[in-house]
């Protein structure tokens, strides 16, 4: 497919959905592992975006967040748009097909060297596979929805 026949509207449309969603489901995990987020010995470890001091984040995280969200968003749909027709036909089918080759990917390329990288609870660490796994169900889902031709 070449770049000038995407559906350019479409994939705006579905990376602003996947920020809306991303926000929500960003929101109640870190309201779930909030515990995690306040143990001193971590503090050193947050970025100076996220936790400038100890305490909550700055307004000027979730500017920083949402934007990140958006842009991520606008990748993924780009990234289902051109993979799409290698994907299973059914809706379904494709949703969880997608949804898998990006948890995947995320697994190895994020998960697995972050492990090797930074000392962090285990819990964190399952608590964000699972709200990505989610994320990327709900987005496919949509994806699948609304870049269907």
């Amino acid at each position: 497919m070449s770049t000038l026949s995407f559906p350019w509207k479409k994939i705006f449309l579905v990376g602003v959905l996947f920020f809306v969603v991303a926000m929500v489901i960003h929101s109640i995990e870190s309201v779930l592992t909030m515990r995690y987020y306040l143990l001193p010995e971590y503090f050193p470890v947050w970025s100076k975006l996220m936790m400038p001091n100890a305490g909550p984040p700055p307004a000027s995280f979730f500017v920083w967040s949402a934007s990140f969200s958006l842009i991520t968003g606008l990748g993924l749909a780009w990234f289902y748009a051109w993979v799409r027709e290698g994907l299973p036909k059914s809706y379904f089918a494709r949703a969880w097909r997608f949804t898998w080759v990006m948890f995947g990917l995320s697994f190895i390329l994020f998960t697995l060297p972050l492990f090797l990288l930074i000392h962090l609870p285990i819990g964190l660490f399952v608590a964000w596979l699972v709200s990505a796994f989610i994320l990327f169900f709900i987005s496919a889902l949509i994806f699948g929805k609304v870049l269907k031709t």
